[in-house]
């Protein structure tokens, strides 16, 4: 309400949500959706001391790679970036903030007592008793 006020949202209005924007990134990088990436090796490839030959595929948890030290180093709390980042993010963002305005134009909401933390990894990460919310009417 303080950014878009009783205004609809639009899509230039959504860039304002500065702090929206943020949260959603830092959440993505703490609980990224694609929990596997797969690679086929196209050249023979040494990775530490393996010999990887051609069409070997390799898959990667990538949340253990997001928060390792040993690779990113002391700031690897910090969020990232760059050629690999998901190509349908920013689509993604555009959806995700004008549900969240929709939403926060008639309802504030907190987490329910009934949440219990329990990521779970399958194909995609995800709550495993999902994330129960309870919603109050703004009047």
């Amino acid at each position: 309400m303080q950014v878009l006020g009783t205004n609809e949202p639009d899509f230039h209005e959504l860039n304002r949500l500065q702090i929206v924007t943020t949260i959603f990134h830092e959440v993505l990088r703490l609980y990224p959706g694609a929990v596997m990436l797969s690679r086929t090796i196209r050249d023979e490839t040494r990775l530490g001391g393996l010999a990887l030959p051609v069409g070997v595929s390799i898959f990667l948890a990538t949340l253990p790679l997001q928060h390792d030290c040993e690779i990113w180093g002391e700031d690897e709390h910090e969020f990232g970036g760059g050629p690999r980042i998901c190509i349908g993010q920013n689509f993604d963002m555009v959806e995700e903030k004008m549900a969240l305005a929709l939403i926060l134009k008639r309802y504030w909401f907190e987490l329910s007592p009934s949440y219990a933390h329990a990521p779970n990894m399958v194909l995609s990460l995800h709550p495993q008793h999902g994330a129960p919310l309870i919603l109050h009417r703004i009047h």
